[in-house]
């Protein structure tokens, strides 16, 4: 029996348009399927996504399709792959990206090679019609170290620039003995878990190549909460998720202080992240669902309070008293804004 050398863990949530893409580069490479699985983790998708890995799995035997019960969002389908898997490596894919044709090769015969905890490598962007639009060029070629020296050598004070799960191959075994886990939120589940297994890893590399194909298109998580994100989306990226990252900062103080002054960094950007969108970009309505979520779930925001700025203290405060404290306090930050703007104009015109 062949020994599976990668586990390809496919995200799948409502991507009828983008699946029978990210399959076909999956299939397009220059190992025979029997040394390789994909594993599509549909998370209750209600289009036609489930249909068309089926398609594909009546045809490939190395295809196969796990389904949640109900919808358990981002985090939590990389979580199921990771239990399923049984290649010695385990690359996580999102399914309306695509991964470069016959990369596969060279990439396990680095990690295998060298016995690589992760193997870092760059992508290329491309937009809804699938024309190019830049090379990323994040990562080097490199020399095997572990994951601290690795981020001190290459990436000091730059954590912000490793925070994403689908540009490195993990070891399996090493995910299993320590039992990472992703956050299980649609928003913000990367970081936490990029820098957490990076950071404890004994055998980290990057290669120069563009491996990975990421698709910018107007539904991504990035594009969403750039523009304007759900309250549930804003709640996980901005407290939910940095949870998690406060955790392993705590971890950090005591054993590298310049990567928990990082971590805090990374912090305080994420948790300060809701103001412009809850003061700019929200209507009153919607600032006010975000109120009452954030203190429905005040556990996870409350305990944030130290990484807040000044100006967002009155928020986080409103939360243990009352609603009319919320709505004073926006108010007053959003006439603060528009003096701040009147003035900027003033002195640029």
């Amino acid at each position: 029996m062949v020994q599976i050398r990668l586990s390809l863990i496919v995200s799948c949530y409502n991507i009828e348009n983008y699946i029978g893409l990210c399959l076909d580069s999956l299939l397009k490479q220059d190992i025979s399927y029997d040394q390789y699985e994909i594993i599509c983790i549909n998370d209750c998708s209600t289009d036609n996504t489930r249909k068309i890995i089926q398609s594909y799995i009546n045809l490939y035997k190395n295809l196969k399709v796990i389904d949640h019960e109900q919808n358990r969002k981002l985090g939590a389908t990389r979580n199921t792959g990771r239990f399923a898997a049984k290649g010695e490596y385990i690359w996580f894919i999102d399914g309306d990206d695509t991964i470069q044709t016959n990369v596969l090769k060279k990439i396990l015969s680095i990690c295998e090679r060298e016995q690589l905890d992760e193997l870092f490598f760059n992508h290329d962007r491309i937009n809804e019609s699938n024309i190019f639009i830049e090379k990323d060029t994040t990562f080097t070629t490199t020399t095997v170290c572990s994951g601290l020296d690795y981020v001190h050598k290459y990436f000091p004070n730059q954590l912000s620039r490793l925070s994403i799960v689908w540009n490195h191959v993990y070891r399996t075994e090493y995910l299993k003995i320590n039992d990472f886990r992703s956050p299980e939120i649609n928003m913000g589940e990367d970081g936490p878990f990029a820098w957490r297994t990076l950071l404890n890893a004994k055998r980290v590399m990057s290669i120069s190549d563009s491996c990975y194909v990421y698709r910018c298109n107007d539904f991504s998580m990035t594009t969403v909460f750039k523009n304007k994100p759900s309250n549930v989306k804003m709640f996980e990226k901005c407290f939910a998720s940095q949870k998690e990252t406060a955790l392993l900062y705590r971890d950090f103080r005591s054993r590298d202080s310049l990567i928990a002054e990082d971590l805090k960094n990374n912090i305080k950007w994420a948790v300060n992240s809701f103001r412009p969108i809850l003061l700019d970009i929200y209507t009153l309505d919607e600032a006010n669902f975000f109120y009452y979520y954030c203190k429905a779930h005040s556990e996870t925001v409350v305990p944030l309070i130290e990484y807040l700025n000044k100006g967002n203290l009155g928020y986080v405060k409103s939360l243990n008293t009352r609603y009319l404290d919320f709505f004073t306090w926006r108010t007053k930050e959003k006439l603060k804004l528009k003096i701040k703007n009147i003035i900027y104009k003033n002195d640029n015109s």
